[in-house]
């Protein structure tokens, strides 16, 4: 109901006039509502286009009818009726879209978060790779991929295997897989043989046979008292050291080695203090880090001037298996804080 209403509200309920139009479009709204996924039935998505055509020419029909003059209380006839209709129809058009949209009118929340300048480390990326290179790629950056490469596929929580050249975000969270299913993608190529060949940022491009990457982030240890420990992941966090207004570099030692695909959640005390991304880079993870090794990283971490700096480190590979959703760790962990904004 409340799809059908989204959809049909910023035309004043109009082409509820003209029912026969809406018939057509009547199977694409039951198969979207008839979807477990909720963004099926957002009207901030896609699935649902193909509708708009039916609404449309129900609505054009629906400036004609005397039931919906009546409705409305438009007591004028002919022409005169069908440009009041149409005049309605269009000052709730243009309400409806500031309202729907951004602020300062609207408070919508869109289904992905932008990332200035992604698009560009895409492109680069998409450049050095051979035009005739099969390539399977998270959802937004395929996007990029296409108009270059013909043989590009989409990454699907059900790893795809073959010979391709994968191309994975471990930090888009507007993706077919989750990032936890990402990551466990990423440990299964890496333990059939997939080596490094690119990496920027969050983005990892590997290949089959490709030679394993010499570590670029060992570090020696800082002086001074560990920061914190975390026996279970056997790691040690011994220094965090500011770097910028909303930057940080983290120290860390390898007490012993584990599987999990280990990361980090910082909460200051106005909550979320940084990305709660994966510890290290991903051509060197967690799981593949041997007792002893020292290392070190750079990420987004707003040390506070005042107060405590709460920090809990979870496993991406068991988020995936246990079928949770990293806003549930991070749930969790705002309230085991006690800092829940």
């Amino acid at each position: 109901f409340g799809l059908v209403l989204g959809l049909l509200s910023p035309w004043l309920l109009l082409p509820l006039a003209r029912p026969r139009w809406l018939l057509a479009a009547t199977p694409v709204i039951a198969f979207a509502c008839l979807r477990s996924d909720t963004l099926f039935k957002s009207i901030t998505h896609w699935h649902h286009t193909n509708v708009f055509a039916w609404i449309f020419l129900a609505l054009v029909e629906s400036t004609r009818s005397g039931l919906a003059a009546q409705a409305l209380g438009v007591r004028a006839k002919g022409r005169a009726r069908a440009r009041a209709l149409s005049a309605g129809a269009l000052g709730a058009a243009i309400s409806a879209a500031l309202l729907y949209g951004d602020a300062p009118f609207g408070r919508s929340h869109r289904p992905f978060s932008a990332r200035p300048g992604q698009g560009a480390v895409v492109r680069e990326i998409a450049s050095s790779l051979p035009k005739d290179a099969r390539i399977v790629a998270t959802e937004r950056a395929a996007t990029h991929l296409v108009p270059e490469h013909p043989d590009v596929r989409i990454l699907r929580p059900d790893l795809e295997r073959g010979e391709l050249t994968y191309l994975l975000d471990l930090a888009d969270t507007w993706q077919l897989p989750s990032i936890p299913r990402v990551r466990r993608h990423l440990r299964d190529l890496r333990r059939e043989g997939y080596g490094v060949t690119l990496e920027r940022g969050t983005f990892v491009v590997l290949e089959r046979g490709a030679p394993a990457r010499a570590a670029s982030d060992a570090a020696e240890a800082p002086p001074g008292p560990p920061r914190a420990a975390f026996p279970d992941a056997g790691l040690t966090l011994l220094a965090i050291v500011k770097e910028g207004e909303e930057r940080a570099r983290t120290f860390w030692r390898v007490d012993r080695r584990t599987e999990g695909d280990w990361g980090l959640i910082a909460i200051g005390p106005e909550g979320l203090a940084g990305d709660f991304t994966a510890i290290g880079p991903p051509s060197r993870p967690t799981y593949e880090r041997s007792a002893g090794e020292v290392f070190s990283e750079t990420r987004i971490l707003a040390l506070p001037a005042k107060g405590d700096l709460y920090l809990r480190v979870f496993d991406f590979l068991e988020v995936d298996a246990s079928g949770k959703r990293l806003a549930d760790v991070l749930a969790g962990a705002l309230r085991d804080s006690g800092r829940v904004p």
